[in-house]
């Protein structure tokens, strides 16, 4: 569930930089913001997995939303690199990025903000967007995690937990083409998020079209 708040727009110099130079591109409030569950709690019943190990945790959560039409749930090994700390913290200093999509015969491009009151992340199409930010559309959304990563220190592998919310009836269709999204943008916040970094703060000099082009499938 969605509800509509005002937020910050993109920084002007990204908004002539990104994609393709255009006038269209607003430096207005976005219409949109992410009301989803900020705690796992509020989604399982954390005991029931007090018992089980990070296999077992990751399959019974994979399969929960496997089935659901509107959802995605996935989870991924928690490295020094790759933590929900880390991702969080990188989304805040550089909460804008994109993400192309290479369906068959089709292509669009996403835009990506980090809402850390939330912590979420919420995916519109870039080019709604430009025409319109205050009427752009969330197309699908997601939040992570760290339950399984405050574990024992002995137990050899700790999760991170994700959670997609589909918003679109085009991903509703294209769960593995969300899902995709959500993987790779949890990757490029990992580390130093250098391309996030690049795109917020030193926009002028992110190569939009090379970097596209790079994720061509």
């Amino acid at each position: 569930m969605f509800i509509v708040k005002h937020l910050r727009p993109l920084p002007c110099q990204m908004a002539t930089t990104i994609l393709i130079k255009s006038s269209k591109f607003s430096t207005g409030n976005l219409g949109f913001s992410p009301s989803l569950p900020k705690h796992l709690s509020d989604i399982c019943k954390i005991e029931l997995f007090e018992d089980k190990s990070p296999s077992e945790i990751s399959t019974i959560w994979t399969e929960y939303h496997k089935d659901q039409p509107s959802t995605i749930g996935f989870s991924v090994k928690s490295t020094p690199l790759l933590n929900t700390a880390t991702i969080l913290k990188n989304g805040k200093e550089s909460p804008f990025f994109i993400h192309p999509i290479h369906n068959k015969n089709e292509f669009f491009v996403l835009l990506c903000q980090h809402f850390p009151t939330n912590r979420s992340f919420v995916f519109t199409d870039l080019e709604s967007y430009k025409l319109d930010p205050a009427a752009a559309q969330p197309m699908c959304s997601f939040t992570i995690y760290d339950d399984f990563e405050k574990v024992d220190a002995n137990v050899d592998e700790k999760l991170i937990l994700a959670r997609g919310d589909i918003i679109s009836p085009y991903f509703s269709a294209n769960k593995a083409l969300a899902e995709s999204a959500i993987r790779h943008t949890l990757e490029v916040y990992s580390g130093n998020a250098t391309q996030p970094h690049s795109f917020n703060h030193d926009s002028g000099n992110f190569d939009v079209e090379g970097y596209l082009a790079g994720l061509k499938s």
